[in-house]
């Protein structure tokens, strides 16, 4: 069973961002799960980089859920998180439909992932990124 977003947690984050020149930054920070009976919310502080999700409840059996969230850089963004084996498999666009991108989270143990993503503007690449997520 997955412990990522289903169960209120802190994680810590390390990894790099690369660029589309193929530029690595590392990258440190945290991420913390909180569950309300309305909504969960996610919020990921990586320096320069937050994310704020506010994501659907999952309902028993459920195998996916719907989140947006609001990035500073790239405004309202749209997306679904599914669940899949030992991976969660997430989708999401822009409101305006600027960006796009998907990212996957994959099971290393119940406290500890391992996150790889991709964002693209317009059809172009512009980043991904490579993170270990471990529970604090």
């Amino acid at each position: 069973m997955h412990s990522y977003l289903l169960q209120p947690a802190s994680w810590e984050a390390s990894g790099v961002f690369v660029d589309q020149t193929g530029r690595e930054t590392p990258v440190a920070g945290e991420a913390r799960i909180v569950h309300t009976p309305e909504v969960w919310i996610l919020t990921a502080n990586l320096g320069e980089i937050e994310n704020r999700y506010e994501i659907k409840p999952m309902k028993a059996g459920s195998l996916s859920t719907a989140w947006r969230s609001f990035n500073p850089a790239l405004g309202e963004l749209l997306g679904h998180f599914a669940f899949v084996d030992d991976a969660i498999i997430s989708t999401f666009f822009s409101n305006n439909g600027e960006y796009t991108g998907s990212e996957f989270l994959l099971q290393i143990s119940p406290t500890e992932y391992q996150n790889r993503g991709v964002l693209y503007r317009a059809g172009e690449f512009v980043s991904s990124w490579i993170l270990d997520l471990e529970m604090s």
